[in-house]
């Protein structure tokens, strides 16, 4: 049977910082949360948004994956079937970004050639998995600045603690992750980065 990626809602996340955001699915329901606290010599500034949505009943809630664009719109997206094996080019990234999900593993390869290990970050929160990379140059009196960001929702079976991640010699970095039962892990952990 053939799988479909459907797009299950938007979300303007542009005021939020991709770490200032959360997603899960509970119950059928994908529950997204953003909260922002800044401070200045002017004042405090705090803001938050609550957003639930209700899957459509022909979609695989393991399958629930999210991305923020180039212009601060969160996608949430789901597939309406669930395969023995998928293998998709995540929409709005650049072609060698690849995520595989099958029953016994997940797996994403994402391109990160124009950063050094040193400046790439994966990091694990409940089943949440984000990668985060900056990069800061200065030139002949010129700096230049650029950063990187991906999260993705895991299905609720990933072990968490199974969560690995290298880099190989053409600069895809590949994170994977063993599928078995359901394991509940709240707190935060760096992931180690390997490099082939």
């Amino acid at each position: 049977m053939s799988s479909s990626k459907i797009l299950i809602s938007t979300v303007d996340v542009k005021n939020y910082k991709p770490e200032e955001i959360s997603l899960r699915v509970e119950d059928r329901k994908i529950y997204v949360d953003g909260k922002h606290y800044s401070e200045s010599k002017h004042g405090t500034e705090s803001f938050e948004f609550h957003r639930v949505f209700q899957l459509p009943a022909d979609v695989d809630p393991s399958s629930v994956s999210s991305r923020i664009t180039y212009d601060g719109l969160l996608h949430i997206e789901a597939f309406k079937t669930r395969t023995e094996n998928l293998n998709v080019a995540l929409l709005g990234c650049s072609p060698g970004d690849i995520s595989r999900t099958d029953d016994n593993k997940f797996a994403v390869s994402l391109d990160v050639r124009d950063y050094a290990p040193q400046e790439v970050q994966v990091k694990v929160k409940g089943n949440e998995l984000s990668v985060h990379a900056v990069k800061e140059k200065k030139e002949g009196g010129v700096s230049s600045y650029s950063e990187f960001h991906r999260h993705f929702l895991l299905p609720k079976d990933v072990e968490m603690d199974t969560v690995e991640s290298r880099i190989d010699k053409n600069g895809q970095l590949h994170i994977e992750a063993k599928r078995k039962g359901q394991k509940a892990f709240t707190a935060e952990r760096q992931i180690q980065i390997f490099r082939d």
